[in-house]
């Protein structure tokens, strides 16, 4: 008896499957990687760079809109005294 008797023979289909698999897996691992990156390191600075440069405009707006309304209620009121 030889070796090549007592070994397995594996299809080229099967290696080439197994080797396909293996190539999915690392680019599973490297997606997930990414994916883990994005969402715990780059999104939330996107969010906090957001609410430092446009989180102090959008404060100054609504502090605009509340001079204005008060200042038109103001008008108002003057109109009325005077009528």
């Amino acid at each position: 008896m030889s070796d090549d008797s007592n070994s397995i023979n594996v299809s080229p289909e099967f290696k080439q499957l197994s080797e396909e698999c293996e190539l999915l897996k690392e680019e599973l691992a490297a997606l997930f990687a990414e994916w883990e990156e994005l969402t715990q390191v780059v999104i939330p600075n996107i969010e906090a760079d957001y609410v430092v440069k446009i989180g102090t405009l959008q404060h100054e707006l609504l502090q605009i809109q509340i001079d204005i309304q008060r200042t038109k209620r103001e008008i108002d009121l003057i109109q009325a005294a005077i009528n």
